[in-house]
C-alpha cells in the first residue's frame, strides 16, 4: 500500500519539514496546510525546541502506517539548557520500518567547528536510538 503511489501518483507518502528560527506555530501551520492540504495529508507528528521544529505529514491513505515511537528535544544552547541551539528528533515506524529523523540548529561560523561537533555528539547521545557513527574528524588547523 505504501510507496505504491496509491491514487496519488507522484505525491510523496511522507513529507518531513524541519525548521530553524521559524515563524510562530500558527503561521507555520497555516503555511504548511496550504502546501499540504487536508484531506490529502495529515500531520502525524510535530515537536518544537524553541524555534527549532520538526513536523511529519503522511498522505491520508497511508497515515495509519506511520507511528511515532519516540520524540526528543536536546538543547545545546547556553549551558546546554537554552533551546536556541540543539536538535529535535522522532523515532518513527513507517510500514514496519524504523526511521530516525533529526533536525538541528548548530552554532554558525568556521571558528565554532569544535562546538558544532560537540553539540552534534550531545544530540546523538540524546536520541532515542543513537546511531553508531564514526568519530568526527578534527577541525582543520589554521595556518
Amino acid at each position: 500500500e505504501m510507496f505504491s503511489g496509491g491514487g496519488h501518483l507522484g505525491d510523496p507518502d511522507v513529507v518531513v519539514v524541519g525548521t530553524q528560527e521559524q515563524c510562530g506555530d500558527a503561521e507555520l501551520d497555516r503555511l504548511l496546510a496550504a502546501a499540504l492540504p487536508a484531506p490529502a495529508y495529515t500531520r502525524v507528528a510535530a515537536r518544537n525546541l524553541m524555534d527549532i521544529g520538526l513536523r511529519v505529514f503522511a498522505r491520508a491513505d497511508v497515515a495509519h502506517l506511520v507511528g511515532v515511537r519516540d520524540a526528543v528535544c536536546v538543547a545545546t544552547g547556553v549551558g546546554n539548557v537554552l533551546g536556541n541551539k540543539g536538535g529535535v528528533a522522532f523515532s518513527l515506524s513507517i510500514a514496519g520500518a524504523r526511521v530516525l529523523l533529526v533536525n538541528s540548529h548548530l552554532a554558525a561560523h568556521e571558528e565554532f567547528v569544535e562546538r558544532r561537533n560537540a553539540d552534534f555528539a550531545r544530540i546523538c547521545a540524546g536520541l532515542p536510538h543513537p546511531p553508531k557513527a564514526a568519530p568526527l574528524p578534527a577541525p582543520p588547523k589554521a595556518d
